[in-house]
């Protein structure tokens, strides 16, 4: 006698015990990994453009929208509350150690609420 492996409405084949749907479990966790890496990317993109706009301008002009938002030197309208308002990013802002220009450091979204902690990807995120 051969058992057939078809998925049953529950998600589980036939003949599986209860609670072995793994298939939803890990397209879920896979899902959920992704996500949090493209949103980790695109952090780091943010920052990494941020800097470096920070580093060589001599003055910016932030918009958000088709929208002025401020202008003026990077020291003066780059600050923590204007990276969350116009970019969405969580992150520290202070002087680069080597230039004195702002520094953009992402903060991870994963840690406690109000805490600061640098983003880094979980070892089971790599």
């Amino acid at each position: 006698m051969t058992q057939q492996m078809t998925n049953a409405p529950g998600g589980a084949p036939d003949g599986a015990p209860p609670g072995t749907e793994t298939a939803p479990k890990q397209t879920s966790l896979y899902a959920r990994r992704t996500v949090g890496l493209i949103g980790l990317a695109a952090a780091l993109v943010i920052a990494v453009l941020l800097n470096q706009a920070c580093r060589y301008a001599r003055h910016l002009i932030v918009m958000r929208d088709g929208q002025i938002v401020t202008t003026g030197a990077p020291a003066d309208v780059m600050t923590r509350e204007l990276v969350e308002e116009v970019f969405g990013l969580t992150a520290m802002v202070g002087p680069d150690p080597v230039t004195g220009t702002p520094s953009i450091v992402p903060l991870d979204p994963r840690s406690a609420e109000g805490a600061l902690a640098p983003v880094t990807p979980a070892v089971d995120e790599l």
